[in-house]
């Protein structure tokens, strides 16, 4: 899931994006308020993320103005609003084990058994594929060197972000 870097005392904290619209409101100035997120598409692996903002309000994305009022977003932009901290929006997703509730009758690529539903599984963060994570059965992270079959991206459960702001 997206989500959000914000800077509190120094810190850098992720807020996900939970929803669909999100208000950028949060230690932001009146005059710079209106501005929101907001997410196209429902699958994580292919959700587009714009920014939208009021003609009046003053906003930049990597240091360009959004003199049009709409920008789409990629992972690790700058939001900066007038009076306010940086922003920074990232695509990364922590990946956590968690109850499937993909389509019934899915199957998971690793061993080709069905993905029962509520049953403890695992979406790839590059692709949304799917994969069982069970005690007697760790599909996503089976192998010496696990990787997603579908995508390659590494298959890696509970390991935080790879990337913060801190890191610029």
């Amino acid at each position: 899931m997206a989500h959000l870097w914000i800077s509190d005392l120094n810190e850098w904290k992720a807020q996900r994006l939970a929803s669909d619209l999100f208000p950028l409101e949060t230690g932001v100035p009146a005059e710079s308020r209106g501005v929101m997120l907001r997410r196209s598409g429902t699958a994580p692996a292919i959700a587009t993320w714009y920014l939208l903002a009021p003609p009046a309000v003053p906003v930049h994305v990597n240091g360009i103005h959004v003199a049009l009022g709409i920008c789409a977003l990629r992972d690790k932009d700058e939001i900066r609003l007038a009076g306010a901290e940086p922003l920074f929006f990232s695509t990364e997703e922590m990946v956590e084990v968690e109850p499937f509730a993909g389509a019934a009758q899915s199957r998971c690529p690793r061993c080709t058994k069905i993905l029962e539903s509520r049953a403890p599984a695992v979406r790839c963060p590059g692709c949304g594929t799917w994969y069982h994570e069970e005690t007697d059965r760790a599909c996503f992270t089976y192998g010496e060197n696990p990787i997603c079959v579908a995508c390659g991206a590494d298959a890696v459960v509970g390991g935080g972000f790879a990337w913060s702001p801190e890191e610029l």
